[in-house]
């Protein structure tokens, strides 16, 4: 009877062992990277080009704090989507597209503004006869 308690400690120290080997892995994964599109992305990458995707995580794209440069022309985030992300990383140069619908000078119109968002796009629908405004 001593032997099988002594062989089930020893199970469950390994157990043991094993659950804190990988929570450490995990740990140590997440740490370092980020997952996008199912993908893990280094968080210490510079440059990103997520542009024409359907889908875009601005939450994990927030956690790339060393960003530089990030395309997100095609992606169909809005002009609020685009300000909370520029305030969260704000040395980031973003590239985006802003599709905006409306009446301008009494016809109805289709403007599309691309950008990188410091020329004051809030006022960019104003402009009745703009059709694209390419990236500072």
């Amino acid at each position: 009877m001593r032997k099988f308690f002594r062989n089930l400690f020893i199970v469950f120290v390994i157990l043991i062992a094993l659950i804190l080997a990988l929570w450490g892995g995990k740990y140590i994964f997440y740490r370092n990277y980020v997952i996008l599109d199912g993908k893990p992305c280094s968080r210490r990458i510079t440059s990103l080009d997520l542009s024409g995707q359907a889908e875009v995580d601005l939450d994990t794209l927030a956690e790339l704090k060393n960003l530089q440069h990030l395309d997100l022309r095609g992606t169909g985030i809005t002009l609020g989507e685009h300000e909370w992300l520029q305030r969260q990383i704000p040395q980031c140069k973003i590239d985006w597209e802003v599709l905006f619908q409306g009446t301008y000078g009494c016809r109805k119109s289709y403007n599309h503004l691309s950008g990188h968002g410091r020329c004051g796009a809030a006022g960019l629908p104003a402009q009745p006869h703009l059709h694209r405004c390419p990236g500072m």
